[in-house]
């Protein structure tokens, strides 16, 4: 039998994900300050993030985008990225969020299948964009936030308009209609658009409560990309809660120092390397950082004694945390320090989840302490692929149940143990990175007869991907190869 959540199960409103975070952002002051940007130091009250939600709404709408349509995020971590994503929501179409560090390359194969009608991004990548928006029929204009020569801003849009279009009767399936497509490669292969509807989202936001029920005093430090899934959820989940989110653009350990001592910061989110980054200095001995009471980590494996390192360095909670794009981000395995469970379990199941282990050859479910793929079902998990049944059906059961390619067992406590990984994914700084994708790219290269790519561990980016090559003239170096590489993908490349 799968295992069951032990949290008792919730109600989750059947309803539009941003009406639903509009609606419940009005029981907080109006003055308060939600949103900081680290960055510049502009600040949002919850009173003018409705209003400019509501204006980015009507603005959508006056330009022709209809339900169903998709918008696309190419942006790093501003207010604004938030902003559009709740006004296309409420549009009843679909964001899709891209890593504006992408090359030209890579944007391209996104919006090839998705398709965006607009897509928002910021001066430093808007000719990058554009030159691919070009190639395709269906964009109809790239918006910069900020200014630049040949755009149209965001915020020149907003002021002009008096929210007459905002949509005010738009129907939503909340149960198939897509809220948003990020991209994944999910268990194996390239990048596929992961359909997440209004409401699993919605469930997120409650399961997250269960979770990390925070108040309006609490702020928290998020420079997590927001186009990533991980990043995505957390900054939502503060801005319902009515606490206050401080985000910034790029981690440096100094810099997120002086952002805790600076906004009093209790909480953030992390993936191993920062926390790595934490257990390496001394950095609690030169900034006030006493304001710290909670940390979590995930989007890659990390071990429970460098937690433990952390938390008695920060005298905080870390918490540990295994969940994916399909998830909808939820952390659906969950070790939380202050449970005091098994210190080297990866913990116990996701509130409204269920999970079990299979055989990865005749799949046949198994019981404690066997070790198999971690299958996992609750009303967060995608809808499929975009565009990809083959996917789907090779990653979603009838019943509902997620194949994670991930290999696992669970004790007698239900404690579950995330071991390893069926899938080839190169984990690089939380990211997941297919081998099939950059060996694709080394194919296109004339010199290159064969390739092929694995991860090899990396202290500070946790894995990196090396490539075999076999090469078609003696004289191609691997220098030559790296430059090849560099103008098609964004990480490094091993030889």
């Amino acid at each position: 039998m799968p295992i069951k959540s032990v949290f008792p199960d919730i109600c989750v409103p059947e309803v539009n994900f941003a009406e639903y975070v509009l609606k419940t952002i009005q029981q907080y002051p109006p003055t308060k300050t939600a949103l900081v940007s680290a960055f510049n130091e502009k600040s949002y009250t919850y009173q003018e993030i409705a209003e400019i939600v509501r204006k980015c709404a009507s603005f959508l709408k006056r330009s022709g985008l209809q339900k169903g349509d998709i918008v696309a995020l190419c942006s790093p971590n501003i207010p604004e990225f938030m902003f559009v994503f709740l006004a296309t929501a409420l549009c009843g179409s679909t964001i899709t969020t891209c890593n504006p560090l992408y090359t030209s390359y890579e944007i391209m194969q996104q919006f090839k299948d998705s398709k965006p009608v607009f897509v928002f991004t910021v001066p430093e990548h808007a000719k990058k964009v554009k030159a691919v928006t070009e190639q395709l029929p269906t964009a109809n204009e790239v918006i910069v936030f900020g200014d630049y020569v040949g755009f149209r801003s965001f915020k020149s849009l907003i002021s002009v308009d008096d929210g007459t279009y905002y949509p005010n009767n738009v129907k939503v399936d909340v149960f198939n209609d897509i809220l948003v497509l990020p991209y994944s490669s999910g268990t194996t292969g390239n990048p596929k658009g992961v359909m997440l509807s209004h409401y699993s989202f919605v469930s997120s936001l409650f399961i997250v409560r269960i979770y990390w029920k925070t108040f309006l005093q609490d702020v928290e430090y998020l420079v997590l990309p927001l186009f990533h899934i991980y990043g995505m959820l957390r900054s939502f989940s503060y801005l319902e809660q009515g606490s206050t989110l401080v985000l910034d653009e790029r981690f440096d350990l100094e810099r997120m120092a002086k952002a805790i001592e600076t906004y009093k910061v209790t909480s953030c989110a992390v993936v191993p390397p920062m926390l790595l980054a934490f257990a390496k200095s001394n950095i609690e001995q030169t900034h006030n950082l006493s304001t710290m009471k909670s940390m979590i980590v995930g989007a890659a494996p990390v071990s429970p004694s460098l937690a433990t390192l952390v938390a008695k360095k920060l005298n905080c909670n870390v918490d540990l945390a295994w969940g994916m794009t399909e998830t909808s981000g939820v952390p659906v395995i969950l070790n939380k320090m202050a449970w005091r469970i098994s210190s080297d379990a990866s913990g116990l199941v996701a509130p409204l989840n269920s999970m079990k282990v299979c055989d990865l050859q005749t799949g046949k479910e198994l019981g404690p302490n066997e070790v198999g793929e971690l299958l996992v079902k609750g009303p967060e998990i995608m809808l499929g692929y975009y565009n990809n049944p083959v996917a789907t059906a090779n990653t979603l059961e009838k019943d509902g149940f997620l194949h994670t390619g991930d290999i696992g067992y669970y004790d007698e406590f239900n404690q579950f143990y995330v071991k390893d990984r069926a899938k080839e994914l190169i984990k690089y700084k939380g990211f997941q990175v297919p081998p099939a994708e950059i060996e694709h790219v080394l194919m296109d290269h004339p010199e290159i007869a064969d390739a092929a790519v694995i991860g090899i561990p990396d202290e500070e980016a946790g894995e990196v991907p090396m490539a075999f090559v076999v090469k078609r003239i003696e004289s191609l170096s691997a220098s030559q190869v790296q430059s090849f590489v560099k103008g098609e993908v964004y990480l490094p490349l091993v030889l």
